[in-house]
């Protein structure tokens, strides 16, 4: 019985490690150094080159998707909200950063009202 126990210890012990291995092998791809993209975008007639990390790129390329709007096009709405600014990319990291929050924040009070009218159909 003892070598049941001990065997049963050593399988948790043994898929815990693993685990922890797997979660070890994830996380360099999260904090490895995030590689850099150059963009020539014009903004009101003025061609410039936006230097920002190509996850962010990416992202603005999906909301130029969802907005029917080209690169240039956000660039530009973003340089005229923030004219006065020293530096346009970190204000078009906000940007970025602004879009998606108010989207998820729009999309869990979308997700409350559907519970809601769950809760309403059941009751």
């Amino acid at each position: 019985m003892s070598e049941l126990i001990a065997q049963y210890a050593a399988d948790l012990v043994a898929r815990e490690l693993a685990a922890k291995r797997k979660v070890a092998e994830e996380e360099p791809k999260i904090l490895e150094k995030p590689r850099v993209t150059r963009k020539n975008v014009t903004i009101n007639g003025k061609r410039t080159t936006v230097k920002l990390e190509t996850d962010l790129w990416e992202a603005v390329t999906e909301i130029c998707g969802r907005t029917d709007q080209s690169i240039d096009g956000i660039c530009a709405i973003v340089w005229r909200a923030n004219q006065e600014s020293e530096n346009f990319t970190s204000d078009l990291r906000l940007f970025v950063h602004h879009y998606y929050r108010d989207r998820l924040r729009r999309l869990e009070e979308k997700l409350a009202e559907q519970e809601a009218q769950t809760i309403a159909d059941v009751a």
